[in-house]
Parts: structure tokens; sequence; C-alpha cells
């Protein structure tokens, strides 16, 4: 199963509708238990995004029968992954990475041709 969002960068009003949407997404695949953790992953990305990114952007979700991947392309700017996780976690700016990092079973940043920029965090189901 799968499914894409497009985003606007600072368009934080649409942010409860899009994680509404990814909440029935993960319940209609029976991951209603998951869904919390799956949800601050989802969110932490999605508002780095709005936060930081350039448009075009779209967040994709894919999932597996043992994995669920989330996904945000952006045309902006990439940053270093390993850059971003030796600032503090009580710092101001970069928490979200870290949260999601502890979460995830894997987190990459990427410079990808199609997009400048692919962020993407595995969480294992």
């Amino acid at each position: 199963m799968r499914k894409r969002w497009r985003i606007k960068r600072g368009d934080y009003a649409s942010a409860p509708a899009q994680r509404a949407a990814f909440r029935e997404l993960l319940s209609s695949n029976g991951l209603q238990a998951k869904a919390p953790v799956c949800e601050l992953v989802f969110g932490e990305l999605m508002t780095n995004a709005m936060k930081y990114g350039t448009e075009p952007m779209y967040v994709d979700v894919q999932i597996a029968p043992d994995s669920l991947r989330i996904k945000v392309d952006d045309s902006g700017g990439c940053f270093d992954l390993g850059q971003a996780m030796r600032k503090p976690p009580d710092q101001e700016g970069g928490r979200g990475l870290h949260i999601v990092k502890a979460i995830a079973t894997k987190l990459t940043v990427e410079r990808t041709p199609r997009f400048n920029c692919e962020v993407t965090a595995v969480l294992k189901l």
C-alpha cells in the first residue's frame, strides 16, 4: 500500500488533516496499535519539510508486510544527517531528527537527481 501527499512550505494549517489521513491509512491496513509511534515520525518529517524545505515537496508512505517507509522529497538544499545528529537533543532545532532516529530502524538523507533531498525513515512493524 502506498500513499503520497504534496506539502507546501509553511502550510502548518494543513498538517492536522494530513496526519488524520495518515492515521486512516494505518487504520485501513490494520495498524491502529502502531499509529501513535508512526504518526510521530510522519509528523516530525513532514513539519521539518514545511519549515526548511523548498517546493515541490512530497511525503510518500509505503506499507510493506514488515515495515513502514516514510520518505520526504524536497527540491531545496539537502543537509548532512551526521552533522545534524551532533547537535545535543535538548538544543532548539534538530530534536525531531533525534526522535525519528531513536524510533526508526533506518534513517537516511540523500541527494537525488529528481528532488534535491530525500529523507527516509523505515520503521519495523
